[in-house]
């Protein structure tokens, strides 16, 4: 996470001759506020993107709700609440519309490590997790995975749910529908029964 310095720990300023005699510290200071100020940027382009490109869903044109990014180094974590059945399913059995759901969920989340593997040049892994509201209105966890660069594209599959599984992603499909993921993969966030916007960043 970034930290402030201590007011009783200053950190050494050797000379760069090559520099006028600029502190090295503060060249390194520097490029850390320039790399800090790109991060953002990268960040906001993510945000942008996430609400142009998400606003609807083939099978949904209920909203992705994005909970929380973290981004630290090479790695970061994305969580998001999953897009809720389209009003105009409300006349389909509720086995339709659960399998709707969950194409849309599994669709939402490829689209996603696309997103955030592009507008973020500098990350290499991500954290991703991806809730629904259950029936008692707490956040159920329904698709979580570590993705990650590949070097060469992966096979296309017709398949939505063998395309996740090789980008990485971890779930239950029964019957065309995704099942809970046990409580211990649950954040404190959702364990609390998180439903804010949260933005952390670290180094």
């Amino acid at each position: 996470m970034l930290e402030r310095n201590s007011p009783n720990m200053n950190p050494p300023t050797l000379q760069n001759p090559s520099r006028g005699g600029v502190p090295l510290s503060a060249n390194t200071n520097g490029r850390s506020a320039a790399n800090l100020v790109m991060r953002v940027c990268d960040i906001g382009e993510f945000f942008r993107a996430l609400r142009v490109r998400m606003r609807f869903g083939e099978l949904s044109r209920a909203p992705l709700r994005l909970l929380r990014i973290e981004v630290r180094g090479d790695g970061a974590e994305c969580e998001w609440m999953a897009r809720a059945a389209d009003s105009w399913d409300d006349g389909l059995p509720n086995h339709v519309s659960e399998c709707h759901v969950s194409m849309q969920a599994l669709e939402d989340a490829i689209a996603v490590r696309e997103l955030l593997l592009r507008t973020l040049p500098d990350v290499e892994s991500a954290a991703l997790r991806v809730f629904r509201l259950g029936v008692t209105g707490d956040p159920e966890l329904v698709i979580i995975g570590t993705v990650a660069r590949e070097e060469r594209p992966i096979r296309y599959f017709h398949s939505v749910a063998m395309r996740a599984k090789l980008l990485g992603l971890q779930f239950w499909l029964e019957d065309g529908i995704l099942g809970v993921i046990p409580q211990e993969n649950l954040t404190a966030e959702a364990q609390a029964g998180y439903t804010g916007d949260l933005l952390s960043m670290g180094k």
